[in-house]
Protein backbone atom coordinates (compact mmCIF):
# COMPACT_ATOMS: atom_id res chain seq x y z
CA UNK A 1 0.00 0.00 0.00
CA UNK A 2 1.47 3.02 -0.99
CA UNK A 3 2.64 5.50 1.66
CA UNK A 4 0.37 8.88 2.28
CA UNK A 5 2.58 11.90 1.73
CA UNK A 6 1.55 14.48 3.84
CA UNK A 7 4.10 16.71 2.08
CA UNK A 8 1.98 16.78 -0.94
CA UNK A 9 -1.74 16.62 0.43
CA UNK A 10 -2.67 19.98 -0.78
CA UNK A 11 -1.34 20.08 -3.82
CA UNK A 12 -2.85 16.93 -4.99
CA UNK A 13 -6.34 18.16 -3.33
CA UNK A 14 -6.14 16.34 -0.30
CA UNK A 15 -8.05 17.48 2.68
CA UNK A 16 -8.10 15.82 6.70
CA UNK A 17 -10.77 13.69 5.63
CA UNK A 18 -8.74 12.08 3.29
CA UNK A 19 -5.45 10.83 5.64
CA UNK A 20 -5.71 7.60 6.79
CA UNK A 21 -6.72 6.63 10.26
CA UNK A 22 -2.83 6.05 10.84
CA UNK A 23 -1.30 8.63 9.93
CA UNK A 24 -3.72 10.64 11.67
CA UNK A 25 -2.75 8.85 14.40
CA UNK A 26 0.70 9.99 14.05
CA UNK A 27 0.00 13.02 13.77
CA UNK A 28 -1.76 13.42 17.02
CA UNK A 29 1.42 11.34 18.85
CA UNK A 30 3.26 14.29 17.23
CA UNK A 31 1.05 17.04 18.96
CA UNK A 32 0.87 14.95 22.42
CA UNK A 33 3.40 16.01 25.29
CA UNK A 34 5.52 13.37 26.50
CA UNK A 35 4.78 12.19 29.77
CA UNK A 36 8.24 12.22 30.82
CA UNK A 37 8.63 15.71 29.82
CA UNK A 38 5.00 16.84 30.87
CA UNK A 39 5.96 15.43 34.33
CA UNK A 40 8.55 18.31 34.55
CA UNK A 41 6.43 20.82 33.11
CA UNK A 42 2.85 20.55 34.18
CA UNK A 43 1.24 20.35 37.71
CA UNK A 44 0.94 16.66 39.00
CA UNK A 45 -2.73 15.31 38.74
CA UNK A 46 -2.10 14.56 42.69
CA UNK A 47 -1.49 18.24 43.77
CA UNK A 48 -3.35 19.51 46.03
CA UNK A 49 -5.58 22.08 45.02
CA UNK A 50 -3.93 24.73 47.20
CA UNK A 51 -0.26 23.63 45.79
CA UNK A 52 -1.68 23.95 42.31
CA UNK A 53 -2.31 27.69 42.92
CA UNK A 54 1.35 27.89 44.12
CA UNK A 55 2.27 25.92 40.93
CA UNK A 56 4.24 28.28 38.35
CA UNK A 57 2.90 28.51 35.05
CA UNK A 58 4.15 30.48 31.92
CA UNK A 59 1.64 33.94 31.29
CA UNK A 60 -0.25 34.60 28.40
CA UNK A 61 1.21 37.45 26.44
CA UNK A 62 -0.55 40.88 26.58
CA UNK A 63 0.53 41.85 23.44
CA UNK A 64 1.48 40.30 20.41
CA UNK A 65 4.27 41.49 18.11
CA UNK A 66 3.33 42.37 14.69
CA UNK A 67 -0.08 40.66 13.23
CA UNK A 68 -1.71 37.60 14.08
CA UNK A 69 -0.41 35.66 12.34
CA UNK A 70 -0.31 31.85 12.65
CA UNK A 71 2.22 30.89 9.58
CA UNK A 72 5.02 32.74 11.53
CA UNK A 73 4.58 30.07 14.63
CA UNK A 74 5.46 27.29 12.12
CA UNK A 75 8.67 25.78 10.62
CA UNK A 76 9.57 22.98 8.65
CA UNK A 77 13.13 22.82 10.45
CA UNK A 78 13.06 19.94 12.40
CA UNK A 79 12.96 20.66 16.29
CA UNK A 80 15.90 22.04 18.34
CA UNK A 81 17.54 19.59 20.79
CA UNK A 82 15.40 19.27 24.27
CA UNK A 83 17.92 20.41 26.93
CA UNK A 84 17.61 21.70 30.70
CA UNK A 85 17.72 24.76 29.45
CA UNK A 86 15.00 24.45 26.71
CA UNK A 87 12.83 23.24 29.60
CA UNK A 88 13.73 26.35 31.65
CA UNK A 89 12.56 28.37 28.71
CA UNK A 90 9.44 26.57 28.09
CA UNK A 91 8.59 26.79 32.21
CA UNK A 92 9.11 30.86 32.15
CA UNK A 93 8.43 31.96 28.55
CA UNK A 94 5.23 33.90 27.86
CA UNK A 95 2.46 31.67 25.91
CA UNK A 96 0.51 33.43 23.33
CA UNK A 97 -2.79 34.94 24.40
CA UNK A 98 -5.51 32.34 24.66
CA UNK A 99 -7.49 33.03 21.00
CA UNK A 100 -4.38 32.41 19.50
CA UNK A 101 -3.77 29.10 21.01
CA UNK A 102 -7.00 28.20 19.91
CA UNK A 103 -6.37 29.12 16.24
CA UNK A 104 -3.42 27.34 16.43
CA UNK A 105 -4.62 24.24 17.88
CA UNK A 106 -7.52 24.20 14.92
CA UNK A 107 -4.21 25.07 12.22
CA UNK A 108 -2.64 22.31 14.08
CA UNK A 109 -3.43 19.46 11.78
CA UNK A 110 -3.20 21.41 8.67
CA UNK A 111 0.35 22.36 9.63
CA UNK A 112 1.43 19.40 9.74
CA UNK A 113 -0.64 18.30 6.66
CA UNK A 114 1.53 20.67 5.15
CA UNK A 115 5.06 19.04 6.42
CA UNK A 116 5.54 22.04 9.05
CA UNK A 117 8.13 20.19 11.90
CA UNK A 118 8.00 22.76 14.50
CA UNK A 119 6.81 25.68 16.14
CA UNK A 120 8.86 29.01 17.00
CA UNK A 121 7.46 31.48 20.18
CA UNK A 122 6.47 34.30 16.94
CA UNK A 123 4.63 36.57 20.05
CA UNK A 124 7.76 37.38 21.63
CA UNK A 125 10.29 39.81 19.72
CA UNK A 126 13.77 40.08 20.58
CA UNK A 127 14.63 36.10 21.58
CA UNK A 128 16.90 33.69 20.27
CA UNK A 129 14.51 31.68 17.95
CA UNK A 130 14.18 27.92 18.98
CA UNK A 131 12.14 25.43 17.26
CA UNK A 132 10.01 23.19 19.95
CA UNK A 133 8.46 20.71 18.73
CA UNK A 134 4.46 20.98 17.60
CA UNK A 135 3.71 19.31 21.17
CA UNK A 136 4.56 22.58 22.73
CA UNK A 137 1.53 24.03 21.03
CA UNK A 138 -0.64 20.98 23.20
CA UNK A 139 1.08 22.50 26.29
CA UNK A 140 0.28 26.17 25.40
CA UNK A 141 -3.31 25.06 25.28
CA UNK A 142 -3.04 22.90 28.77
CA UNK A 143 -1.73 25.85 30.46
CA UNK A 144 -4.15 28.37 29.18
CA UNK A 145 -7.00 26.02 30.16
CA UNK A 146 -4.98 25.56 33.48
CA UNK A 147 -5.25 28.90 34.18
CA UNK A 148 -8.87 29.81 33.34
CA UNK A 149 -10.77 26.40 33.96
CA UNK A 150 -9.18 25.82 37.15
CA UNK A 151 -6.37 28.27 38.92
CA UNK A 152 -8.97 31.45 38.37
CA UNK A 153 -12.03 29.64 39.71
CA UNK A 154 -10.48 28.40 42.57
CA UNK A 155 -8.44 31.68 43.87
CA UNK A 156 -11.85 32.97 43.82
CA UNK A 157 -12.99 30.41 45.88
CA UNK A 158 -10.30 29.90 48.31
CA UNK A 159 -10.73 33.94 48.76
CA UNK A 160 -14.42 33.58 49.88
CA UNK A 161 -13.77 30.79 52.15
CA UNK A 162 -11.32 32.72 54.32
CA UNK A 163 -14.15 35.45 54.16
CA UNK A 164 -15.94 33.23 55.86
CA UNK A 165 -13.32 32.19 57.90
CA UNK A 166 -12.59 35.90 59.15
CA UNK A 167 -16.55 36.48 59.55
CA UNK A 168 -17.21 37.10 63.19
CA UNK A 169 -21.51 36.75 63.38
CA UNK A 170 -21.59 32.84 62.91
CA UNK A 171 -19.21 30.45 65.21
CA UNK A 172 -20.81 27.29 62.47
CA UNK A 173 -19.75 28.81 59.72
CA UNK A 174 -16.45 29.52 61.09
CA UNK A 175 -16.29 25.89 61.89
CA UNK A 176 -17.38 24.82 58.61
CA UNK A 177 -15.18 26.97 56.58
CA UNK A 178 -11.69 25.63 59.00
CA UNK A 179 -12.68 22.61 58.03
CA UNK A 180 -12.84 23.18 54.08
CA UNK A 181 -9.83 24.98 54.20
CA UNK A 182 -8.39 22.26 55.89
CA UNK A 183 -9.55 19.65 52.78
CA UNK A 184 -8.08 21.77 50.24
CA UNK A 185 -5.04 21.47 51.26
CA UNK A 186 -5.28 17.56 51.36
CA UNK A 187 -7.75 17.46 47.99
CA UNK A 188 -5.66 16.44 44.51
CA UNK A 189 -6.77 19.02 42.17
CA UNK A 190 -7.06 16.86 39.15
CA UNK A 191 -8.16 13.09 40.43
CA UNK A 192 -11.52 11.58 39.63
CA UNK A 193 -14.86 12.18 41.67
CA UNK A 194 -14.51 8.59 42.59
CA UNK A 195 -17.98 7.32 44.03
CA UNK A 196 -19.95 10.73 42.50
CA UNK A 197 -22.54 11.13 39.34
CA UNK A 198 -19.37 11.11 36.80
CA UNK A 199 -16.36 10.93 38.09
CA UNK A 200 -15.05 14.29 36.80
CA UNK A 201 -12.07 15.77 38.29
CA UNK A 202 -12.60 17.06 41.82
CA UNK A 203 -10.93 20.59 40.56
CA UNK A 204 -14.79 21.04 39.25
CA UNK A 205 -16.29 21.38 42.66
CA UNK A 206 -15.02 24.83 43.00
CA UNK A 207 -18.91 26.33 41.94
CA UNK A 208 -19.88 25.31 45.81
CA UNK A 209 -17.70 27.72 47.24
CA UNK A 210 -19.10 31.18 46.42
CA UNK A 211 -21.90 32.71 45.34
CA UNK A 212 -21.84 30.30 41.97
CA UNK A 213 -24.51 28.80 40.19
CA UNK A 214 -24.60 24.97 40.25
CA UNK A 215 -24.06 22.71 37.84
CA UNK A 216 -25.92 19.51 36.35
CA UNK A 217 -22.91 17.81 37.70
CA UNK A 218 -23.42 19.25 41.47
CA UNK A 219 -26.77 18.84 41.23
CA UNK A 220 -26.16 15.33 40.35
CA UNK A 221 -23.25 14.92 42.76
CA UNK A 222 -25.64 15.85 45.66
CA UNK A 223 -28.44 13.38 44.37
CA UNK A 224 -25.83 10.63 44.31
CA UNK A 225 -25.49 11.30 48.42
CA UNK A 226 -29.24 10.93 48.91
CA UNK A 227 -29.28 7.98 46.68
CA UNK A 228 -27.15 6.39 49.21
CA UNK A 229 -28.60 8.00 52.11
CA UNK A 230 -31.68 6.09 51.01
CA UNK A 231 -30.10 2.86 50.37
CA UNK A 232 -28.87 2.85 54.00
CA UNK A 233 -32.65 3.21 54.94
CA UNK A 234 -34.71 0.42 55.12
CA UNK A 235 -38.50 2.36 55.29
CA UNK A 236 -36.79 3.96 52.15
CA UNK A 237 -35.03 1.81 50.22
CA UNK A 238 -37.48 -0.07 48.59
CA UNK A 239 -40.55 3.08 47.90
CA UNK A 240 -38.04 6.24 46.86
CA UNK A 241 -36.05 6.45 43.60
CA UNK A 242 -33.66 9.25 42.76
CA UNK A 243 -33.23 10.00 39.64
CA UNK A 244 -30.74 12.54 37.48
CA UNK A 245 -31.12 15.94 36.72
CA UNK A 246 -31.62 14.45 33.09
CA UNK A 247 -34.99 12.78 33.95
CA UNK A 248 -36.97 16.17 32.91
CA UNK A 249 -34.60 16.34 29.22
CA UNK A 250 -35.36 12.80 28.69
CA UNK A 251 -39.26 13.06 29.14
CA UNK A 252 -39.42 16.76 28.01
CA UNK A 253 -37.93 15.17 24.64
CA UNK A 254 -40.69 12.28 24.63
CA UNK A 255 -42.90 14.57 24.75
CA UNK A 256 -42.29 17.08 21.94
CA UNK A 257 -41.64 14.12 19.71
CA UNK A 258 -44.50 11.78 20.57
CA UNK A 259 -46.07 12.29 17.04
CA UNK A 260 -42.95 10.73 15.57
CA UNK A 261 -41.50 8.81 17.87
CA UNK A 262 -43.39 5.56 19.58
CA UNK A 263 -43.31 5.68 23.22
CA UNK A 264 -42.97 1.79 23.02
CA UNK A 265 -40.25 2.11 20.71
CA UNK A 266 -36.25 0.87 21.30
CA UNK A 267 -34.96 4.59 21.91
CA UNK A 268 -37.80 5.09 24.93
CA UNK A 269 -37.93 2.01 26.06
CA UNK A 270 -35.71 3.12 29.46
CA UNK A 271 -38.32 6.05 29.70
CA UNK A 272 -41.30 3.37 29.56
CA UNK A 273 -39.61 1.25 32.42
CA UNK A 274 -39.27 3.44 35.12
CA UNK A 275 -43.12 4.99 34.28
CA UNK A 276 -44.05 1.29 34.95
CA UNK A 277 -42.11 1.35 38.02
CA UNK A 278 -43.23 4.06 39.00
CA UNK A 279 -47.32 3.76 38.33
CA UNK A 280 -47.37 0.24 38.26
CA UNK A 281 -45.34 -1.47 40.39
CA UNK A 282 -44.36 -1.18 43.92
CA UNK A 283 -42.11 1.90 44.41
CA UNK A 284 -44.08 4.67 45.90
CA UNK A 285 -42.39 7.98 44.73
CA UNK A 286 -40.03 9.56 42.41
CA UNK A 287 -38.06 12.56 42.85
CA UNK A 288 -35.14 14.84 41.06
CA UNK A 289 -34.42 17.86 40.22
CA UNK A 290 -35.00 19.83 37.29
CA UNK A 291 -33.58 22.62 35.38
CA UNK A 292 -36.32 25.23 33.92
CA UNK A 293 -34.10 25.92 30.86
CA UNK A 294 -36.39 23.05 28.75
CA UNK A 295 -39.39 24.84 29.16
CA UNK A 296 -39.05 28.94 29.58
CA UNK A 297 -35.13 29.42 28.85
CA UNK A 298 -34.59 30.30 32.70
CA UNK A 299 -31.51 29.30 34.37
CA UNK A 300 -33.48 28.34 38.13
CA UNK A 301 -33.30 24.85 39.82
CA UNK A 302 -36.48 22.95 40.63
CA UNK A 303 -37.88 20.06 42.56
CA UNK A 304 -40.02 17.22 40.80
CA UNK A 305 -41.26 14.82 43.89
CA UNK A 306 -44.05 12.28 41.77
CA UNK A 307 -45.81 9.69 44.37
CA UNK A 308 -47.33 7.23 41.76
CA UNK A 309 -50.12 5.35 44.06
CA UNK A 310 -51.62 8.70 44.54
CA UNK A 311 -51.21 10.23 41.28
CA UNK A 312 -49.79 12.99 42.58
CA UNK A 313 -46.80 15.66 41.46
CA UNK A 314 -45.53 17.61 44.23
CA UNK A 315 -43.39 21.05 42.96
CA UNK A 316 -40.64 22.64 44.77
CA UNK A 317 -39.42 25.98 43.50
CA UNK A 318 -37.22 28.09 46.00
CA UNK A 319 -38.72 31.20 44.21
CA UNK A 320 -42.29 30.03 45.05
CA UNK A 321 -43.47 29.80 41.96
CA UNK A 322 -46.25 27.93 40.54
CA UNK A 323 -45.17 24.95 38.23
CA UNK A 324 -45.12 25.85 34.54
CA UNK A 325 -48.02 25.30 32.06
CA UNK A 326 -45.41 23.43 29.77
CA UNK A 327 -44.12 21.26 32.84
CA UNK A 328 -47.33 20.49 33.24
CA UNK A 329 -48.45 19.08 29.57
CA UNK A 330 -45.47 17.14 30.35
CA UNK A 331 -45.57 15.00 32.88
CA UNK A 332 -49.30 14.58 32.27
CA UNK A 333 -48.58 13.15 29.15
CA UNK A 334 -46.04 10.43 30.51
CA UNK A 335 -48.60 9.47 33.17
CA UNK A 336 -51.32 9.18 30.90
CA UNK A 337 -48.82 6.43 28.74
CA UNK A 338 -49.53 4.07 32.00
CA UNK A 339 -52.25 4.91 34.08
CA UNK A 340 -55.76 6.72 33.52
CA UNK A 341 -55.77 8.51 36.57
CA UNK A 342 -55.61 12.24 35.86
CA UNK A 343 -52.46 13.56 37.42
CA UNK A 344 -52.82 15.85 40.23
CA UNK A 345 -50.46 18.71 41.25
CA UNK A 346 -49.31 20.02 44.93
CA UNK A 347 -46.30 21.79 46.15
CA UNK A 348 -43.53 20.45 48.89
CA UNK A 349 -42.69 22.92 51.26
CA UNK A 350 -39.70 25.18 50.57
CA UNK A 351 -37.41 27.94 51.85
CA UNK A 352 -37.17 31.10 49.52
CA UNK A 353 -34.55 32.61 47.72
CA UNK A 354 -33.53 36.22 47.08
CA UNK A 355 -30.65 36.03 45.24
CA UNK A 356 -30.05 34.58 41.86
CA UNK A 357 -27.50 31.92 42.03
CA UNK A 358 -28.56 29.89 45.33
CA UNK A 359 -31.33 27.78 43.99
CA UNK A 360 -29.32 25.14 43.23
CA UNK A 361 -28.22 24.51 46.49
CA UNK A 362 -31.96 24.93 47.48
CA UNK A 363 -33.41 22.79 45.58
CA UNK A 364 -31.36 19.98 46.84
CA UNK A 365 -32.42 20.72 50.17
CA UNK A 366 -35.83 21.12 48.99
CA UNK A 367 -35.17 17.86 47.70
CA UNK A 368 -33.92 16.12 50.87
CA UNK A 369 -36.77 17.41 52.72
CA UNK A 370 -39.34 15.79 50.93
CA UNK A 371 -37.99 12.89 51.84
CA UNK A 372 -36.59 13.07 55.60
CA UNK A 373 -37.62 16.55 57.53
CA UNK A 374 -35.37 15.78 60.28
CA UNK A 375 -32.65 15.10 59.03
CA UNK A 376 -32.79 17.83 56.17
CA UNK A 377 -34.68 20.74 57.75
CA UNK A 378 -35.29 23.38 55.55
CA UNK A 379 -32.09 26.14 55.45
CA UNK A 380 -32.92 29.86 55.02
CA UNK A 381 -31.59 32.44 52.80
CA UNK A 382 -29.35 33.22 55.17
CA UNK A 383 -27.88 29.69 55.82
CA UNK A 384 -26.63 29.20 52.04
CA UNK A 385 -23.40 29.82 53.22
CA UNK A 386 -23.50 27.29 55.64
CA UNK A 387 -25.43 24.56 52.74
CA UNK A 388 -22.69 25.33 50.45
CA UNK A 389 -19.79 24.50 52.81
CA UNK A 390 -21.72 21.27 54.62
CA UNK A 391 -22.25 20.12 51.05
CA UNK A 392 -19.13 20.68 49.63
CA UNK A 393 -17.38 18.98 52.83
CA UNK A 394 -19.53 16.20 52.65
CA UNK A 395 -19.23 15.46 48.93
CA UNK A 396 -15.10 15.65 49.62
CA UNK A 397 -15.17 13.63 52.42
CA UNK A 398 -17.25 10.80 50.57
CA UNK A 399 -14.39 10.96 47.81
CA UNK A 400 -11.65 10.93 50.16
CA UNK A 401 -12.87 7.77 51.44
CA UNK A 402 -13.02 5.95 48.63
CA UNK A 403 -9.94 6.88 47.55
CA UNK A 404 -8.78 5.57 51.15
CA UNK A 405 -10.10 2.08 49.80
CA UNK A 406 -8.47 2.18 46.40
CA UNK A 407 -4.40 2.35 45.87
CA UNK A 408 -2.67 5.05 43.64
CA UNK A 409 -2.37 3.10 40.13
CA UNK A 410 -6.42 2.92 39.73
CA UNK A 411 -7.24 6.42 40.91
CA UNK A 412 -4.46 7.16 38.38
CA UNK A 413 -5.98 5.17 36.29
CA UNK A 414 -9.18 6.14 36.23
CA UNK A 415 -8.49 10.08 36.93
CA UNK A 416 -6.84 9.89 33.03
CA UNK A 417 -10.15 8.90 31.39
CA UNK A 418 -11.46 12.52 32.68
CA UNK A 419 -8.60 14.80 32.20
CA UNK A 420 -8.28 15.15 28.77
CA UNK A 421 -11.87 15.84 28.38
CA UNK A 422 -12.17 18.30 31.06
CA UNK A 423 -8.90 19.97 30.30
CA UNK A 424 -9.78 20.30 26.85
CA UNK A 425 -6.19 19.75 25.72
CA UNK A 426 -5.46 17.69 22.63
CA UNK A 427 -5.75 13.52 23.19
CA UNK A 428 -4.79 11.18 21.07
CA UNK A 429 -8.00 10.78 18.88
CA UNK A 430 -9.85 14.18 20.03
CA UNK A 431 -8.70 16.74 18.96
CA UNK A 432 -6.41 16.02 15.96
CA UNK A 433 -8.96 13.50 14.56
CA UNK A 434 -12.45 14.61 15.43
CA UNK A 435 -12.40 18.23 15.88
CA UNK A 436 -14.29 19.88 13.21
CA UNK A 437 -12.42 20.80 9.98
CA UNK A 438 -12.11 24.77 9.41
CA UNK A 439 -12.87 25.37 6.11
CA UNK A 440 -11.74 29.06 6.04
CA UNK A 441 -8.20 28.23 7.35
CA UNK A 442 -5.57 27.02 4.46
CA UNK A 443 -1.96 27.00 5.93
CA UNK A 444 0.61 28.13 3.74
CA UNK A 445 4.10 29.14 4.18
CA UNK A 446 3.89 32.76 4.38
CA UNK A 447 5.88 34.39 1.45
CA UNK A 448 8.48 36.86 1.38
CA UNK A 449 7.99 40.20 1.93
CA UNK A 450 4.62 39.29 3.02
CA UNK A 451 3.54 38.23 6.47
CA UNK A 452 -0.21 37.98 6.06
CA UNK A 453 -0.42 34.72 4.37
CA UNK A 454 -2.72 33.51 6.27
CA UNK A 455 -6.70 34.91 6.26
Amino acid sequence: MATFDRGESLSKGKVWQDVPLHDKRVCASDFAIPTTIASKILPDDSLSVRALLDFHLPRPATTLVGKEDLALFFSKQTPDHLDASTLLQICHLDIPPGPVIRRLVVAGKKAWLDGYKSVKYAHISGETITHFSLWIISFWETVINIRTQVQKPWTDATDWVSQQIQQKKRTDVRTLAAETNRLLAILPWNWAKLGLSDEQPLHTLWHFLGPNWLSSTDENDMLEMLRETIAGDPDLVGTVRVESVYLLDKVAEAFRTRDSVDYDSQSRRWLSSLGNDLFCADRERLITIGHLGVHNKEKHWITIDVTGSQCLLRYGDSFGDRIPPTLCDVYKWWISKHMPNELQFDVVPHSSQTDGHSCGILAFNITAHSIDPVKYPLIEQNDVVLGRLTMFNRLVNCVLERMANRDEEEIARLSERVTDLTMEKPSPLLSFIDLGNSPSFTFQSPKQGNSNALK
